[in-house]
């Protein structure tokens, strides 16, 4: 994940903790940085909109990192700005952590933090917030009438854009420069020249878009053991039988894309474990390894990661 195009603002009272902060973020590529030393200048530049992401103190004078988020809530088109508190280790009670979430904060972090973490946690707020905003569907099928049925039912549901395609070859072509916006690929089965078992396939070995849920549409007439067999072997994250009901589309697109969710947090919880190693922070990549154990038992590079951890603080010791 790139950072280095984001609009940074630094809120904090204290000149030193603000300079720290700028460092890490300079360390990182991330130049683009304004530094202000209270809630009320921060809320002057914020409203300029020109600010993609707010890094604020929580205790400040005139108005602290609360008040600063719950004005930053209020403003119509900023609403949803990614917003970062910073805490001091006596300011970490509590009532004060569920205000700050019921005041719609994205991220917290408590001093002192290493560069690594700072970063780790923006790019986790980016990421999430990306992952909600996704509505982008690609839809892919030869009958016109089905594809027309279906978009309708999507934009019900409230996924939209909507992109169709009669055919696989494009919707593939599309989605290698889409892959980003896109929350997931809905295909029929039964197509000319590329089926949506081949499409599928073609996903999966690809590793910009393999992780990309898709939901693969059946006929009655086809959904025999081996053709099941087959998506599963593909690694398909559902199927749908013609003729279905909204709901039923409903519940499908809310398992896969709780599945990819799922998915997607074994992977960040691994990379950040894999950073901490680089790092020599043993005690961080343990604890990511141990949770990547906790949603999957048997996940063979935490495994792996965990013995990994032993061996190096042996060596280090």
């Amino acid at each position: 994940m790139n950072l280095s195009k984001i609009r940074f603002l630094i809120v904090d009272d204290d000149s030193e903790s603000r300079k720290t902060v700028a460092d890490f973020l300079a360390a990182n590529d991330c130049e683009n940085v304004i530094e202000c030393e209270n809630g009320k200048q921060g809320l002057d530049i914020i409203r300029k909109g020109e600010i993609d992401f707010v890094i604020s103190d929580w205790e400040m004078p005139e108005l602290d990192g609360v008040e600063l988020l719950q004005q930053v809530r209020a403003i119509p088109g900023l609403s949803h700005l990614p917003f970062l508190m910073i805490t001091s280790p006596i300011d970490h009670e509590r009532i004060k952590v569920i205000k700050a979430a019921m005041s719609g904060v994205d991220a917290y972090l408590i001093k002192p933090f290493r560069a690594r973490i700072l970063i780790q946690k923006i790019k986790d707020v980016i990421y999430e917030q990306k992952e909600e905003l996704k509505k982008t569907v690609i839809l892919v099928d030869d009958d016109k009438s089905v594809r027309a049925y279906l978009e309708d039912a999507l934009k019900t549901l409230g996924y939209e854009p909507v992109f169709g395609f009669d055919n696989a070859a494009d919707a593939y072509s599309f989605l290698e420069q889409n892959h980003e916006k896109v929350a997931l690929v809905i295909s029929d089965w039964e197509m000319p020249k590329m089926t949506g078992i081949e499409l599928l396939q073609k996903i999966r070995i690809n590793r910009s878009l393999s992780t990309k849920p898709f939901i693969i549409i059946t006929s009655q007439t086809s959904i025999e053991a081996m053709k099941i067999q087959q998506a599963l072997e593909a690694e398909v994250d559902s199927y749908l039988m013609k003729p279905f009901r909204l709901d039923a589309l409903a519940t499908k697109i809310k398992l896969v894309l709780a599945k990819s969710k799922f998915q997607l947090t074994v992977l960040r919880s691994l990379e950040k474990a894999a950073s901490a190693m680089e790092d020599l922070d043993f005690d961080d990549g343990e604890k990511q390894y141990k949770h990547v154990l906790s949603l999957e038992p048997k996940n063979v590079a935490a495994l792996l990661g965990l013995a990994s951890v032993e061996m190096k603080r042996g060596t280090a010791t």
